[in-house]
């Protein structure tokens, strides 16, 4: 939909993109990035042909404010044997975007995330980070440094964070932090995070989460435990 008229008004559009047989989106404040007044990206997933079951991730991109769109694959598995679906996307402090990609199967999987030097015009081939959960949540804090939140959703079941000290290269086992774990019911009731930076240290972290049978929208509000400079 385009709106007009400062919103009084809407008009919806067709985007013209290939021909797939299943395309999704996913919450627009973790998979949408505006780049500038002209240039948008918005990450999408789903099933190339109806017969496969595995997802692969794309990228609508618009250098036009939404008039025209292009439509790039950032990641699929020719094997078949994985599935790349909810991805969210940033801009890091150095430029990159960087994309953070939930894997299917679930149980037991990392996510994987993919960079692009070029604006998302390009992307780096996705590789594996040590974060188990899903799905994401980038933001750029003031510091320089990429924050993502995600949901944990093995024992004990609650929400994580990590952080990326060199623009998403790289994500270490030590910089993961527990913002909850006092989740419960089955694995999938959890998550769906989005974090706010507050410009203080403080950070606010949005979600769902299900305890003792009831499933409800919470927050956590935190200090940022890691205080540190981005690598260049």
């Amino acid at each position: 939909m385009v709106a007009a008229a400062g919103g009084a008004t809407w008009q919806q559009r067709d985007l013209q993109v290939p021909a797939k047989g299943l395309i999704m989106t996913y919450h627009d404040p973790a998979s949408y990035v505006r780049l500038d007044a002209r240039t948008i990206l918005r990450a999408v997933y789903g099933r190339p042909t109806a017969n496969v079951r595995f997802y692969e991730t794309w990228l609508l991109r618009s250098e036009d404010d939404g008039a025209t769109w292009s439509f790039l694959t950032r990641a699929a598995d020719p094997e078949k044997k994985r599935s790349f679906g909810e991805t969210a996307l940033a801009r890091a402090a150095n430029g990159d975007i960087v994309a953070m990609m939930r894997t299917e199967p679930a149980l037991g999987s990392k996510m994987w995330t993919a960079r692009s030097p070029d604006r998302g015009k390009t992307w780096s081939r996705a590789v594996e980070t040590p974060l188990h959960g899903h799905p994401a949540h980038l933001l750029t804090l003031r510091d320089g440094t990429l924050l993502c939140t995600y949901g944990f959703r093995d024992e004990p079941i609650g929400i994580r964070a990590a952080l990326s000290r060199d623009h998403g290269r790289t994500w270490l086992e030590k910089d993961i932090v527990s913002l909850r774990a006092d989740g419960s019911g089955r694995p999938g009731d959890n998550g769906y995070p989005l974090t706010a930076d507050l410009g203080d240290g403080t950070l606010v972290s949005v979600y769902y989460i299900t305890r003792d049978g009831v499933t409800g929208v919470e927050a956590t509000r935190w200090r940022n435990p890691w205080k540190t400079s981005p690598r260049r």
